[in-house]
């Protein structure tokens, strides 16, 4: 059988067939494929973009969409070479003007030499919510692991700049989406309640001179003190001693920032050290940022001497550090579903429509990493962690001349005044903790309890205080009262007030309080620092306060808390000078409070909120002569589900702040929402009911106010709520919402 050598033409059709045939195998491939299989490794040297792009364009699986809309900022030219922010090269800063909702003034801008993005810093007198520089990087969809991370990060009560998410424009020109980044300097600090604080910045990197020395932001004498201090307690370290480190830092934090240090995967190498020195406490205290590269955590390359690493030779700290392990291994599934909330929020801008299915692999590959047990788990992080140490080229030739603080020897935890204060009291030391058991106490002097101590005060404990006296703790402080059986705070006579109960931290202790029945405080200054509240609680990590009554204050506020994490659940107060509860540079969740005026004079306001982002759900303001809830200082706050009735003002908001009002009833208030100051505030109105009130709203010319339909889900859980929370029924809130529809506000 002979073949004919004629060559054969191959058709359009044909041809047409095998292209459909190709690209619809590699379709198939991809929509089919497994999150695992894409994101793994690829063989014959098929990187990882070329698989991006690819799946880019031909992964046809269903996405769903989320509706976060980020902020947008917008940049105009600058006199000078540089037409526009994207063609900028000079590496100085270039005035430029800046935009974005409710914003518009002129900023400096600068580029950043070794990363993709811009610094911004803005006027003193017109910083952008509070903030005068922000840090904008390049973003991808990669980057939902920097809000994983700052998730974990603000579970563990770190200091830890916030992230979002924005899309800029320069010139009219779309350049993309950046991640927008605190810049951590005086005011990150200020933000959070660290105030007289100094920032220090150092490396782990033992071939960088410049980073193993200390950089100090204070005055020449702060700087001069705290780098002698900090060259003590390494220089003791290299001699095998680590009580002057464990003197110097916090220890829940460093615990808290080396368990991020382990579950991040970060080359410490690379990345800066961040604290925060509180001169009250002469602690310091630890800030984590997201790192920017990833190294092998069972790398042994020595590190620079340190303030943190050292400590896991000391075995209590060891021990410590692995209960810490142990406690964020068990929130493991309550922080995928975080995950998922976070990821509903921010994947849909990171990535659009073709890439989602990318990013989705991306973000889920991403999940395991972070939370994969046997990582977070592993007994031997540790010891991993605790690398070799060494003083770099330089050193030496640096301390030459310095002169070095004495070490000082620590008193013993059982100190000969403590154990008088007890038995004097009948009080119980137990370890580290001061405890007040049931019984009557009268105190006839100020108390003021060391660092390092936690006060525990039981149920059925009864304190009757005598006049201008004050209760102040330094450490962590528990009031562990039921509703059937609480814990009594009075003044011994009615006439005569007693001083404060106050909490004084370092950033990172605890302060829980339940079952409280406190009056006749009218606040103090104690060694110099005042406390305004009658319970007034600053700079601690994380505040509590459930189920308690606070009653009959002549202090500016019946509660007052400076920083720090907070939860406020069905907490009732009445009568005090200026504020029933005041929340300052705090962030955090108020449930169900129920704030009302017996006195008829005065201006008290029921919640003022200055600065900070706090949602208000549920509760009831009634009768107050001030505002129900006052927001100031560029807060941003979230208002639902609350009643309001006969007040003066139902909600004011100024200077810059920002409040989103759903769901609520406002019924015989003089006005329901005011504003009116110089710097402008926004209203962002959704559903709510309106009856019986003098004035709907009072706001001024810079004020603005915006109905909106719905509150969207992403919103809520910014604020840490979540869109389905009960409302006023299931809250209790009161008449006046029952049985009602929200209505919209009239325009």
């Amino acid at each position: 059988m002979s073949r004919s050598i004629k060559a054969r033409r191959i058709g359009l059709v044909p041809w047409l067939l095998g292209v459909a045939v190709v690209a619809g195998g590699l379709v198939a491939a991809f929509s089919f494929s497994s999150s695992e299989r894409i994101s793994r490794q690829w063989p014959l040297g098929i990187g990882r973009a070329e698989v991006e792009f690819y799946a880019r364009w031909l992964d046809r699986r269903h996405v769903e969409v989320g509706h976060t809309i980020p902020d947008i900022y917008r940049f105009g030219g600058a006199n000078g070479v540089d037409a526009c922010i994207d063609e900028q090269s000079y590496p100085g800063w270039r005035t430029r003007w800046f935009e974005t909702d409710g914003y518009g003034d002129s900023a400096e801008v600068r580029r950043l030499v070794n990363e993709d993005g811009y610094l911004l810093r803005f006027k003193k007198e017109a910083p952008l919510k509070g903030q005068r520089r922000v840090l904008l990087l390049a973003a991808t969809a990669e980057d939902i692991r920097a809000k994983y991370l700052e998730t974990i990060a603000n579970e563990l009560d770190l200091q830890t700049p916030g992230i979002a998410f924005v899309r800029a424009i320069g010139c009219g020109k779309e350049l993309g989406l950046f991640r927008k980044e605190e810049w951590i300097d005086g005011d990150f600090l200020e933000r959070r309640g660290l105030t007289g604080a100094s920032l220090v910045k150092m490396g782990m990197d033992p071939t960088r001179p410049d980073l193993q020395f200390a950089v100090i932001d204070g005055d020449s004498t702060e700087r001069v003190v705290l780098r002698g201090t900090i060259e003590r307690a390494l220089d003791e370290v290299a001699q095998g001693r680590t009580d002057a480190l464990a003197q110097l830092v916090d220890e829940r934090a460093a615990i808290a920032w080396l368990l991020m240090a382990w579950v991040d995967r970060r080359d410490p190498l690379k990345e800066p050290l961040w604290f925060a020195h509180q001169w009250a406490t002469g602690r310091m205290l630890p800030i984590y940022r997201t790192p920017t590269t990833m190294g092998d955590a069972a790398d042994d390359a020595p590190l620079a001497y340190n303030l943190l690493t050292p400590l896991l030779r000391r075995p209590t700290f060891r021990a410590h550090f692995e209960r810490a392990q142990a406690d964020l291994a068990a929130k493991v599934p309550a922080l995928r579903e975080r995950f998922k909330a976070l990821d509903k929020a921010w994947l849909p801008v990171l990535a659009d429509a073709r890439a989602m299915p990318y990013a989705r692999t991306s973000a889920d590959a991403t999940v395991e990493a972070l939370l994969e047990p046997g990582h977070i788990g592993d007994p031997n992080a540790a010891v991993l962690l605790d690398r070799p140490l060494l003083f770099g080229p330089g050193h030496a030739t640096f301390l030459h001349g310095m002169v070095l603080p004495p070490v000082v020897a620590q008193v013993s935890a059982d100190t000969a005044g403590l154990r008088a204060l007890a038995e004097r009291y009948k009080l119980i030391l137990q370890g580290d903790s001061i405890i007040f058991p049931r019984g009557k106490y009268t105190i006839d002097r100020t108390i003021e309890f060391p660092a390092g101590r936690t006060v525990v005060m039981l149920q059925g404990a009864r304190l009757f205080m005598a006049a201008g006296t004050s209760l102040v703790c330094q450490g962590d402080l528990f009031v562990r009262g039921t509703l059937r059986n609480p814990v009594f705070i009075r003044a011994q006579d009615d006439r005569s007030p007693f001083g404060t109960i106050a909490a004084l931290g370092s950033g990172s202790q605890h302060c829980e309080i339940g079952g409280l029945y406190i009056s006749g405080g009218a606040g103090a200054t104690v060694e110099g620092v005042p406390h305004t509240g009658m319970i007034s609680l600053r700079s601690m990590g994380r505040t509590v306060v459930v189920n308690s009554v606070l009653e009959g204050t002549r202090a500016e506020a019946a509660l007052l808390i400076h920083g720090g994490a907070v939860e406020l659940n069905g907490v009732r107060c009445s009568d005090a000078h200026n504020d029933l509860i005041a929340l300052e540079h705090a962030s955090g969740v108020v449930r169900d409070v129920q704030a009302n005026m017996k006195a008829k004079e005065g201006q008290t306001n029921g919640l003022r909120i200055r600065s900070g982002q706090v949602a208000v759900v549920g509760g009831r303001f009634s009768g107050l002569r001030g505002a129900g809830v006052r927001i100031d200082g560029a807060a941003q706050v979230l208002v639902r589900n609350a009643y309001f009735a006969g007040n003066n003002d139902a909600i004011t908001a100024i200077d810059r702040s920002l409040v989103h009002v759903e769901g609520n009833t406002f019924s015989t208030n003089t006005t329901a929402l005011h504003g009116g100051s110089d710097a402008g505030a926004r209203f962002l109105l959704y559903p709510n009911i309106f009856e019986g009130n003098g004035t709907e709203r009072t706001v001024g010319p810079v004020d603005t106010v915006t109905p909106k339909d719905a509150l969207e889900a992403s919103t809520a859980v910014s604020f840490g709520v979540q869109l389905t929370e009960p409302g006023p029924e299931a809250n209790g809130t009161g008449r006046g919402s029952r049985r009602r529809r929200p209505t919209s506000p009239a325009p």
